[in-house]
């Protein structure tokens, strides 16, 4: 490639919001080209199309799995699943440029991440995704000193009265911001 066609691709190239490496436990053992060591992935921001395709997508595979109506509580965790794993492949990128491929998935998108990934590295991703996603948002709110001050009072009175999985989730993003303050 010529030192023009070089710069032309350069400046053709996106970054990606944020990088995350990936240790080889994050992939299923069935994967006969599991990675033997850390791997890098960039991640994206998902658009309204790309969150409301992973919806459809994964409504249709939680009924596909458990089409009795009487599943409904199996039903909804395939549906959560199904869920991470669309807006993973979707969200995920190659780490050099936001508009490539994620090339791990091997050109399968959602089926690539489930065949190839555990639940708990499904699970990483999504939250590195999550937690990246917040931090370039400009219509998310920073504290102030007085907000960081009245934070604990704040979650310890509003954790107790939320449902168990968004509690959960927001004990997830409070570790993480505990993480990040060596905390």
């Amino acid at each position: 490639m010529s030192a023009f066609a070089e710069i032309e691709q350069a400046a053709k190239t996106r970054k990606p919001l944020g990088i995350v490496v990936l240790s080889p436990s994050l992939f299923s053992d069935d994967w006969a080209d599991k990675p033997d060591a850390d791997v890098c992935i960039g991640l994206r921001s998902l658009s309204g199309v790309d969150v409301e395709t992973a919806r459809g997508e994964a409504a249709v595979r939680a009924w596909e799995l458990h089409p009795n109506e009487a599943d409904d509580e199996v039903r909804i965790e395939a549906y959560n699943d199904a869920l991470l794993t669309c807006l993973v492949a979707r969200g995920t990128c190659d780490p050099n440029d936001a508009a490539g491929p994620c090339e791990l998935w091997g050109g399968m998108a959602e089926e690539g991440v489930r065949e190839r990934m555990t639940v708990e590295g499904i699970g990483h991703v999504y939250d590195e995704l999550e937690r990246v996603v917040l931090e370039h948002s400009p219509l998310r709110t920073q504290l102030d000193d007085d907000g960081i001050g009245d934070l604990s009072a704040v979650a310890l009175e509003k954790l107790q009265t939320l449902d168990a999985a968004k509690a959960q989730r927001i004990r997830r993003l409070l570790g993480f911001v505990m993480e990040e303050l060596g905390g």
